[in-house]
């Protein structure tokens, strides 16, 4: 929980965190933490309610930065990688069960979706996640996308993290 909290003190510089109380912290933490326990479990109704609360508890402004914050877990792997520049654009290759490359269009709108956040964020351009974001909104298919994204940030071993 303590590395969610210091990340999401460092990445969402907004006023609703900056106000934000020990408390509302505190639950920021749990709550993702119990999304991560979730994914891992394989219990995505669980982990997309537990999103889906944190945006009704703690404001709009907080789920975005908890998306943000699944979609750099989920790209770990690219952004600790020595090798990459910062002139390098990261894509991210979807691949089918048999191990054959998936045209990104082709598959299911939720995998379409977490994947281009976590390509985003690899290559850290927040614009095109909260686009991401709003387009998956309106479409009113974000709920179907927070379970995939979870389930991809889990995946992710990251030391001194939930």
């Amino acid at each position: 929980m303590r590395y969610v909290v210091r990340w999401l003190e460092r990445r969402v510089r907004v006023s609703r965190w900056m106000g934000a109380t020990p408390a509302e912290r505190r639950t920021w933490g749990e709550l993702l933490a119990g999304v991560m326990r979730a994914s891992r479990a394989g219990d995505d109704d669980v982990a997309v309610i537990l999103l889906r609360d944190l945006g009704r508890t703690l404001g709009a402004e907080a789920l975005v930065g908890s998306l943000e914050y699944l979609a750099e877990r989920a790209a770990t792997p690219w952004l600790t990688d020595a090798t990459s520049s910062a002139d390098q654009v990261i894509g991210v290759v979807v691949q089918g069960a048999d191990g054959r490359e998936l045209d990104i269009e082709q598959v299911p709108y939720p995998l379409r979706w977490s994947a281009r956040m976590v390509a985003a964020a690899a290559n850290r351009d927040s614009d095109t996640q909260r686009a991401l974001m709003l387009a998956a909104l309106e479409d009113g298919r974000l709920g179907s996308c927070l379970a995939i994204l979870a389930q991809m940030a889990a995946a992710v071993p990251v030391e001194g993290s939930p």
